[in-house]
Order: C-alpha cells, then structure tokens, then sequence
C-alpha cells in the first residue's frame, strides 16, 4: 500500500541485509511499522520464516486499527471509493476504513491529502485492497504468533534477543502521525538502552556520534531529481 515515508526504493537492500540477523532470532519487531511494506518482503523472501513472533506497531490510530481489523477480525477493505466518502472520512472518527482510505486512496499514499482519481487503467483503492489482502496472506501461512499494537515505541514490549528494526520520523523532516514534534534525543536513548538486550537497526540520515553506520544506499527522489543517501545505524556497543 502506497505510504509516505515508506522504504519503496531501499527495500531489497534493507531486506538483504536484515535477513542475516532475522535468522538467529524468535521475534521481529517493527515499532514504526506504517505501511508493513518491509515486513511484507522480508516474510515474502524466506522459505520459510524463522521468528516464532512478530510485533507490528505505529502510533498512527487508524492505521493500526485497519492491520488489527484486517488480520484479527476478517475485515475486508472496499474496492472502490469516491472524493465524497474520500472527504466524509477525512473529518471523520478513527476506524479501519479510514485507516485504510487515507493511505490508499490519496495521491501517493499522503495521509488525506489529494484524492487519487482512478484511471481507465489504475483503481487505486483496489490496488491498496490487493496490498494490504496479500500482506494478510503472507502472515498467515508464516504460522507467525502476530501482535499488533497502537501505542508509543517506548512503550512497545520487546522480548530479549529480538532483531528491531526502527524507522522513525526522520530529523527535520515530517511524517504521516508525528509532525515535526518528535523528541530525537529521547529515542536515541531509548535505542541505546534497548541495545543492551536486542539487535537494534535504524533508518535515518544521520546519527548521534556513538552510532556507527551499518549500510549506505544512494537515493534518488522522484520530484526534484535530488539525491540522498540512506543510512542504517547500529549503537557501538561498549
């Protein structure tokens, strides 16, 4: 499914690496899952999946009401939707539709922002229908113990000896459920302290000084043409 922010052009190198360390875990954690977009190709890349246990979490409500409606109650997303629901549900209460619409449903994938208008050849909410459908698919036939949670990262519980990958807000930049009013500081604490017990992995540009850089991807963005490089950084243990 379509989501800002989500790691569509690093996704196989990301995979590729974490792979390694997914093997000689019982649980994966993704305490800013969005979109599961990563988690769907790292299931879809092994044989089979090793971790007994995957902990899925966002602090984005709707978003986390539409994967717990979709993988624990047999909800099932529309295939079609209108600029006039489109705009009912962008005022509306926080529920799985909306969760599911507001990503889908919007010009690539900007939470509530301009309505994605089909073609003779793209359905867009089908698409993300399709998306979000074979994500459950996969999950399923992992045989995966499956948590899926609402709540801030530091508050997610995360097993001992769990591989976790983090894809906060970036710095200086915003996201879908954040703003710009993210605490930086706290969550590097916060990966600091959960090092000492786990695999920690985080996506960002840059790093406190006490983090080493893990891997590098050369980005090109799809707007202006500019390039960036994406990092993943790993505490420097003691």
């Amino acid at each position: 499914m379509r989501y800002l922010g989500a790691k569509y052009r690093i996704k196989s190198q990301l995979i590729d690496f974490l792979l390694d360390y997914i093997q000689d875990t019982d649980c994966f954690v993704e305490p800013f899952c969005g979109s599961c977009n990563l988690t769907l190709d790292l299931f879809s890349s092994m044989t089979f999946w090793k971790p007994k246990n995957l902990i899925l979490n966002d602090i984005h409500k709707d978003l986390m009401l539409m994967w717990q409606a979709l993988i624990f109650e047999g909800w099932e997303p529309p295939e079609n939707c209108t600029k006039e629901e489109y705009d009912t549900l962008s005022n509306a209460e926080p529920s799985a539709l909306r969760g599911f619409v507001g990503h889908a449903c919007a010009f690539g994938g900007r939470w509530f922002d301009t309505y994605a208008k089909n073609t003779d050849t793209r359905n867009y909410c089908l698409n993300g229908k399709n998306s979000v459908k074979k994500f459950k698919r996969v999950i399923e036939n992992s045989g995966a113990n499956v948590k899926i949670y609402n709540l801030s990262y530091e508050d997610v519980s995360i097993p001992d000896r769990s591989v976790v990958y983090c894809d906060p807000p970036y710095k200086d930049t915003a996201k879908p459920g954040f703003g710009n009013d993210f605490d930086h500081e706290k969550f590097w604490q916060w990966v600091r302290e959960l090092s000492g017990r786990c695999q920690v992995f985080v996506s960002e540009y840059t790093a406190p000084e006490d983090f080493e850089c893990v891997l590098e991807i050369d980005v090109e963005l799809d707007m202006n043409r500019e390039k960036r490089v994406e990092r993943l950084f790993q505490y420097k243990r003691a």
